[in-house]
């Protein structure tokens, strides 16, 4: 089993901006989105580039994740962090995330000795991650509100993961309201080409939004089941 596949095995936690289907087009909360009130976006530009989708960086030079996979190394990927001193009050969290991520995959945090490609988690106006291994420094944003769903989200896109509502079948699953969406914020919800490595569309994953994210929406859910 490759490491996407074991790790989109991993993603069964939950998130709320769409309609779903074949139900009754109830809104719906998923359950951790609830425990995590921390809005995902940190509005700025940094080293790596723009925000785009809320709360993924966009490196100048690339969009694409794809040839940007931590290497692994007899099945196993090992990835180097720091936690930054700014954090101090979030370590508990971040630990959690990281054990939590380590014993569903195949993937170890390592604390960083003199690696030259790492993570380092600091602070940050919300929460954010460049989307795959980029190589050297590579930063990721964490808000003073992140709870401990927010930063495995978000460890996840530094992991290679994009949003699970930007799939190409996501339509058979919701249907975006464009009409409820902010100006400028409707990139957030544009499908983009993704292996699926041939698994389920998940309504209930970690890396799924909700249909209640109050920044995106004007008054009513951008997405419904």
């Amino acid at each position: 089993m490759s490491v996407l596949q074991v790790l989109a095995i991993y993603t069964i936690f939950t998130k709320t901006a769409f309609e779903a289907r074949p139900t009754d087009h109830a809104e719906w909360t998923p359950p951790h989105r609830k425990l995590n009130p921390e809005t995902i976006h940190a509005g700025r530009p940094n080293a790596y580039g723009d925000v785009i989708e809320g709360d993924m960086l966009k490196p100048r030079e690339d969009r694409s994740a794809e040839g940007r996979l931590w290497p692994a190394e007899n099945g196993t990927v090992t990835v180097p962090f720091v936690i930054g001193p700014a954090l101090k009050n979030k370590t508990a969290d971040i630990r959690g995330a990281l054990e939590l991520i380590s014993q569903k995959t195949c993937v170890v945090f390592e604390e960083r000795t003199t690696e030259t490609d790492y993570l380092e988690l600091v602070i940050g106006d919300g929460c954010a991650s460049s989307v795959g291994h980029c190589g050297r420094r590579q930063l990721v944003f964490i808000g003073k509100k992140c709870a401990m769903g927010n930063i495995c989200h978000e460890l996840l896109h530094a992991l290679g993961f994009y949003h699970e509502h930007a799939r190409g079948d996501r339509d058979d699953y919701i249907t975006v309201q464009y009409q409820n969406i902010k100006p400028g914020k409707k990139e957030e919800f544009f499908k983009k080409d993704i292996d699926n490595q041939g698994l389920p569309y998940d309504l209930n994953s970690i890396m799924h939004y909700g249909s209640e994210l109050s920044d995106l929406q004007e008054q009513r859910p951008e997405l419904r089941q």
